[in-house]
């Protein structure tokens, strides 16, 4: 139904929706599949002619793409860049383009797409620094403060990385950065670097301890998953990794290596230094109904349950102390 209504937009003479915080002259779900091209002159057609053959299809459609831009006919760049990312689905210049035609129509829900769009452009290169530069542009002028300072941050960290390919806590900062973005081999590579450049470090090796964990819990195969768990294992070992966190994660692991009695030791010592810790009562509760003890299982449970509401509790009080203190009734 979108695409049936495209001439009829192109046609109305108040699209000038240059900032987020204008209303949306239109709110996509999806980018549209098609557009209009822009007129051009014989000089154009002698430059480009490849455009009027149809041969060089991407770059057709992301010439397309700037020259509306240009033209603030935002609907129909929205539409070449997407044509050129069909094409060519890896090209983080595409969804750039499509993002700021995504800003250029204006709207909540165009922003959300757009961002949608970069954290696709952030897998795909996390070293470009034009991606974090969008997305602080989205978040501030969504109001979403705390995720522009994270992206601030990232920024900072990537730049750094340039200047200090080897500060190990930079390698370290990349890494959880890949992990926050399921890019797991690729963040493990970056732990393995920190831990080059200063052994036994305890945050590189607890974080790349996490991102085996989860790369096992990906793989295919009993073998392959077996290698990423052990691994996950020595680094622990390799960072002398013993705080609640680090326990937790080993008794995690070694409840998918079906190493219960194991599993169950660690997770008491865990759960003596860090009562309050809930998610310790949870992966225990698991490990006690693989033994067959199910009493204990549902202490474990009750436990956790009333951690939980604790915690629920805290907020509720935090919420109100600060309500309180802005004047709410």
């Amino acid at each position: 139904m979108l695409l049936d209504h495209l001439d009829e937009l192109r046609n109305q003479e108040t699209r000038q929706t240059n900032t987020l915080e204008l209303e949306a002259k239109i709110s996509l779900e999806k980018p549209p599949e098609r557009y209009q091209r822009p007129k051009r002159g014989f000089i154009y057609s002698l430059i480009h002619p490849l455009d009027f053959i149809g041969w060089d299809h991407f770059h057709q459609f992301m010439r397309d793409g700037h020259e509306l831009m240009k033209q603030e006919n935002y609907l129909d760049a929205a539409g070449a860049f997407n044509l050129a990312l069909l094409e060519r689905k890896t090209s983080v210049q595409a969804i750039l383009g499509l993002v700021q035609a995504l800003e250029g129509l204006g709207g909540v829900i165009n922003a959300h797409l757009a961002k949608d769009y970069l954290q696709k452009a952030l897998k795909l290169d996390f070293k470009n620094l034009d991606i974090y530069e969008e997305l602080i542009y989205i978040s501030e002028k969504l109001g979403e403060k705390s995720d522009a300072l994270e992206h601030r941050r990232r920024r900072f960290t990537v730049r750094t990385l340039q200047s200090q390919p080897n500060n190990p806590m930079i390698l370290n900062n990349i890494g959880v950065m890949l992990l926050e973005l399921d890019q797991h081999q690729r963040a493990i590579q970056y732990f393995q670097k920190a831990v080059i450049e200063s052994p036994h470090m305890y945050l590189a090796c607890f974080n790349m301890a996490k991102a085996w964990f989860k790369r096992g819990m990906q793989v295919d195969g009993k073998k392959a998953q077996h290698h990423c768990l052990q691994s996950a294992v020595d680094a622990l070992d390799e960072g002398r990794v013993d705080d609640p966190p680090g326990m937790l994660l080993r008794g995690k692991i070694l409840l998918k290596l079906k190493k219960y009695g194991e599993a169950k030791e660690i997770l008491h010592e865990a759960m003596y230094r860090a009562p309050a810790m809930k998610e310790i009562h949870a992966t225990m509760q698991l490990v006690n109904e693989k033994l067959g003890n199910i009493q204990d299982a549902m202490s474990n449970f009750n436990t956790y349950e009333l951690l939980k509401k604790d915690v629920k509790k805290k907020k509720g009080n935090r919420f109100g102390f600060l309500k309180n203190l802005k004047g709410g009734d």
